[in-house]
């Protein structure tokens, strides 16, 4: 019988330490008690810090998830971690908030007010999606019942098209980049 308790406790040790972090506590006699309860909470989290996104809607001209006009790259790093927000040199310098992350976004400085004043703002991944419920995946039945009505599809290259929200309810100033060949929305931009 001491033998089994031993064995069982022995595995209980195991267990936790490749599946869980225990929480060990005193009960009333001071015998150690430990939780193996899985505590579960969902939230996206950057890889490299643990800030959370709290915001993922997109309005052209006014908002793009926690970013307004006036952020500056200081405030990026104040809202998502300095070492979340990071400078790449693709042809001219943009800044990458959450690399890596499946929340990818990266951000066009105006001209003569880098990192002080955004232009646009360009995500290929994540969570983010218009108050109509555009985001990187609607076809284009989705396009057109945000729109209210028919989207008209203009050809940027051979694999990409633009919609064209013709007078619909979908903010003119939206930029989408859209599969034909896929029938899904691979990009979003905004301009400020």
């Amino acid at each position: 019988m001491v033998y089994k308790k031993v064995f069982l406790f022995a595995s209980l040790g195991v267990w936790m330490a490749c599946n869980n972090t225990p929480q060990t506590q005193q009960n009333t006699e001071g015998v150690a008690v430990v939780d193996t309860t899985v505590h579960q909470q969902t939230m996206t989290v950057s890889p490299i810090v643990d800030k959370v996104v709290r915001n993922y809607t997109i309005v052209p001209k006014r908002q793009f998830g926690d970013m307004t006009p006036s952020t500056t790259e200081s405030d990026l790093k104040r809202i998502y971690g300095d070492s979340n927000v990071v400078r790449v040199d693709r042809g001219l310098v943009q800044t990458v908030v959450l690399p890596n992350s499946g929340s990818e976004i990266e951000i066009a400085w105006k001209k003569g007010q880098t990192f002080k004043k955004i232009e646009s703002i360009f995500v290929r991944q994540g969570k983010f999606q218009t108050p109509e419920g555009i985001h990187i995946g609607s076809t284009l039945k989705d396009l057109e019942a945000a729109n209210g009505k028919p989207v008209k599809l203009v050809p940027v290259n051979d694999d990409e098209m633009r919609p064209i929200w013709d007078g619909g309810k979908v903010n003119p100033q939206l930029v989408l980049s859209y599969d034909s060949y896929k029938d899904r929305v691979f990009a979003i931009q905004i301009n400020f």
